[in-house]
């Protein structure tokens, strides 16, 4: 019954895009279409499709790393907020993580998962580098196909942790070595130039 239609509307084209704002999620929707010609002569209308809207989910939020964070391995594990949608029932089907070294262009990422299972947290392997600078972000997608907007980007440093030492002194199997011995190390080492601050010393 289209009298009256709950939605009417005239195009230039062949397509159409309904404004938001006039149909409702969750919802089921019959319609059609006719076209007119220049003289205003209406067509017959087409064949009458069903469809049912949907509403997406909401936008995850970046939980860790936190933003400005400092991480020293490799491979981090993310973690986004829980999965929320507007639409009673849909339930969260897969995620996408990705990283760039560039927060405005996410366009060619240094790590994609593309569509994956791990919902709120993905372990990254093999992907990044020490002594760079990413940003991170994720998406959500529902059991009816509609993707959330990303989460807002965030910006982590891997550091790398500094250099193995070298015992140097007393060399292996050194004997007569005084109580008061002295322990001596190779020079410090970082990846990252960072300053020396400590030395930790165990016998």
């Amino acid at each position: 019954n289209y009298s009256p239609p709950l939605y009417s509307a005239t195009s230039n084209s062949e397509s159409f895009t309904v404004p938001a704002g006039n149909l409702n999620p969750s919802t089921w929707y019959f319609w059609f279409v006719k076209h007119v010609d220049s003289f205003g002569n209406l067509s017959n209308p087409s064949a009458e499709r069903v469809f049912r809207t949907t509403t997406m989910p909401e936008q995850p939020a970046n939980i860790s790393p936190a933003d400005i964070e400092t991480i020293l391995t490799v491979t981090p594990t993310l973690i986004a907020s829980d999965f929320n949608d507007p639409d009673t029932g849909d339930t969260h089907a897969v995620s996408q993580w990705q990283i760039s070294t560039n927060n405005s262009d996410f366009s060619s990422p240094v790590y994609n998962s593309i569509e994956t299972t791990d919902l709120t947290s993905h372990t990254i392997a093999n992907a990044l580098e020490v002594s760079t600078n990413y940003f991170w972000h994720v998406r959500y997608k529902d059991n009816n196909e509609a993707w959330s907007n990303y989460s807002t980007a965030t910006f982590v440093r891997v550091n790398g942790i500094p250099a193995t030492p070298l015992a140097v002194s007393p060399t292996d199997n050194a004997v007569d070595e005084s109580v008061a011995v002295t322990f001596v190390s190779s020079d410090f080492s970082d990846p990252d130039f960072n300053a020396h601050l400590a030395s930790q010393w165990q016998a």
